[in-house]
C-alpha cells in the first residue's frame, strides 16, 4: 500500500531505483498540504512522520493542524508514496539545532518551504 511520508528534509537517499522514474515536485502551502494529507487519509494511504527534532515536528503539526510525532526513521520511497517535505533553504552551521523560534523566523524569512513530492515508476 502507498504511504506519505511527513519529512523534514529530502534526499537522494530516499530513492531506492536507478534510472528512469517520475518525480513530481510542487511547492506547497500550508493548506495545500492539509488538503493533501487528508485525501491521502481518504484513500487509505498511511500516514508516516520522518521529523527527528521536536522542533521541527511541533512547528509542523501547527502548520499541518495534526500530531506530527518525532520519528527518526529512514525513509525509502516506493512507488506512488508521497511525501510533504518541510525543506531548509539555507545551509546551517556545523551542528546547529534549531529551536521553533529560529525555525518560525526562517519561515516568514521564506528560508523554510513545504513541498509535495510524488514518487511513480510509471511511465505515460
Amino acid at each position: 500500500m502507498a504511504k506519505l511520508y511527513i519529512l523534514s528534509a529530502f534526499s537522494l537517499n530516499m530513492i531506492p531505483y536507478q534510472g528512469w522514474i517520475h518525480l513530481f515536485i510542487k511547492e506547497v502551502k500550508p493548506e495545500e498540504a492539509r488538503e493533501i494529507l487528508s485525501q491521502a487519509e481518504a484513500k487509505g494511504k498511511q500516514i508516516i512522520s520522518a521529523v527527528g527534532h521536536q522542533s521541527t515536528a511541533q512547528l509542523l503539526g501547527q502548520l499541518l493542524g495534526r500530531q506530527v510525532p518525532v520519528n527518526r526513521v529512514v525513509v525509502q520511497l516506493e512507488d506512488g508514496d508521497e511525501a510533504i517535505v518541510f525543506q531548509l533553504m539555507v545551509r546551517l552551521p556545523e551542528g546547529k539545532v534549531l529551536d521553533q523560534q529560529e525555525l518560525q523566523q526562517l519561515m516568514q524569512e521564506g528560508k523554510i518551504k513545504l513541498f509535495h513530492i510524488q514518487l511513480s515508476l510509471t511511465f505515460y
